[in-house]
C-alpha cells in the first residue's frame, strides 16, 4: 500500500504544465493538415491561373519570334508541372485524418523528406523552366526598344536572382523551422507517455 501512495506522490507532483493535452495534440494535427491544405489549395489555384493566363496569351498575342514561343512553352510547362505536384500531394492530406501520435510523427517525417525533394528536386527544375522562359518571353518586347532592353533586363534578372537566392532559401527554411518545432513537440509528448 505505501508504494501506491508513493506513485500516486509521484504522480501529482509531475509537472505537466508545459505539455498539450490530449485535445490539443488532436487539435494540433487537424491544424497542421488544415494549414498545409489550404497553402496548397491556394497554390494549385495560382498555377491553373497562370496556365490560363499564359494560354490566352499565347492563343491571342501574336508573336514574331521563335524565342518568345519558346519562352511561353517553358513557363506552360513550369507551372503545369507546379500544378500537378501539387494536386499529388494533396492526396496524402486528404487521407490523413484519423491518426495517432505515432502515425502523425511518421506523417510528419514524411512531409519532411517530401519537403526537402521538393526543394532540391522538383523547385529547381520549375523554377529553371519558368527563368529561362521568362527571358526568352521577354526578348522579344525588349529587342524592339534598345532604350528599355538596357534597364528592363537587368531588372527582370534581378527579380529572377532575389527570388532564387532568397525567397526560395527563406521560404524553405522558414517551414522546415515550423515542421521540426511541431515534430519536436510531438516528441515530447510520446517521450512522456513512453516514461509512464
Amino acid at each position: 500500500m505505501e508504494n501506491l501512495n508513493d506513485l500516486k506522490a509521484i504522480w501529482r507532483t509531475a509537472d505537466t504544465a508545459g505539455l498539450p493535452t490530449s485535445a490539443e495534440v488532436v487539435q494540433l494535427g487537424k491544424s497542421f493538415r488544415d494549414k498545409v491544405l489550404r497553402r496548397k489549395k491556394i497554390m494549385i489555384g495560382i498555377s491553373c491561373l497562370c496556365l490560363l493566363l499564359m494560354l490566352t496569351i499565347t492563343v491571342f498575342l501574336p508573336t514574331k519570334m521563335i524565342t518568345t514561343r519558346i519562352g511561353e512553352a517553358m513557363l506552360l510547362l513550369g507551372t503545369a508541372i507546379l500544378a500537378y505536384n501539387n494536386i499529388r500531394s494533396i492526396k496524402r492530406f486528404y487521407h490523413f485524418d484519423n491518426f495517432t501520435n505515432r502515425e502523425f510523427l511518421q506523417f510528419l517525417e514524411q512531409t519532411r523528406k517530401n519537403q526537402d525533394y521538393f526543394y532540391h528536386n522538383t523547385q529547381v527544375w520549375v523554377l529553371s523552366l519558368c527563368t529561362v522562359g521568362v527571358l526568352l518571353y521577354e526578348y522579344e518586347f525588349f529587342s524592339k526598344k534598345h532604350s528599355i532592353m538596357l534597364w528592363g533586363y537587368p531588372l527582370v534578372v534581378i527579380s529572377l536572382l532575389v527570388d532564387w537566392f532568397v525567397i526560395r532559401p527563406y521560404s524553405y527554411k522558414k517551414g522546415a523551422r515550423k515542421l521540426a518545432a511541431t515534430k519536436q513537440n510531438l516528441e515530447k509528448i510520446l517521450e512522456q507517455l513512453d516514461e509512464k
